[in-house]
């Protein structure tokens, strides 16, 4: 099983593709800054801790490419997969692609000048998934109406508005935020 989930900033999909790694137990590719809970994975690698910004994309090819299943997800996702797409047209075998795309909560301006980057990158990238036959299935917000959504989005911005009142961090959706994961046909 190879998955791809691609979003901006604080969108959950770090927490969806811990959750969703451990479930299926895959390696879990990271090109994030953190991963969820690393414990209950069979194996993680975090790629931004092992080369510059430009050189995560061809760090992570090589390794995924020798791998028969993993989760692949971070903000940096879509710059990978567009790139392996390129590099071996008809070669890259990937069972889904997950979208997140709203955050859960309020983003900084880097993090909503990150999540453009990862919009204009999809832009590219989608047409490629297409001729490759590759599905993608957008997932934000996860099996809510809209109006859930903002429901849910004002429940965790009161929640962030809280703890940072109280001195908490917790703005980041926990484990029992994230639906379980979708079923993936092989």
């Amino acid at each position: 099983m190879r998955i791809v989930v691609i979003g901006g900033p604080r969108t959950g999909k770090t927490t969806y593709a811990t959750k969703l790694a451990a479930e299926l137990g895959v390696h879990l590719a990271s090109t994030g800054k953190r991963t969820e809970h690393p414990e209950q994975l069979v194996s993680t690698d975090n790629y931004m801790t092992r080369g510059t910004w430009a050189e995560v994309p061809d760090l992570v090819i090589k390794d995924l490419r020798e791998r028969e299943s993993f989760v692949l997800e971070g903000t940096q996702a879509a710059r990978v997969l567009r790139r392996w797409i390129k590099q071996e047209p008809g070669a890259v075998k990937i069972d889904k692609v997950l979208v997140f795309d709203k955050p859960w909560v309020e983003r900084n301006a880097g993090q909503q000048a990150m999540a453009k980057g990862v919009r204009t990158i999809l832009r590219d990238l989608r047409p490629l998934l297409d001729s490759a036959g590759i599905p993608v299935e957008e997932m934000t917000p996860p099996e809510m109406t809209a109006d859930q959504w903002r429901e849910r989005r004002s429940e965790k911005l009161e929640e962030a508005a809280t703890s940072d009142r109280d001195g908490e961090d917790n703005s980041e959706p926990s484990s029992t935020d994230v639906p379980a994961p979708v079923s993936v046909a092989t």
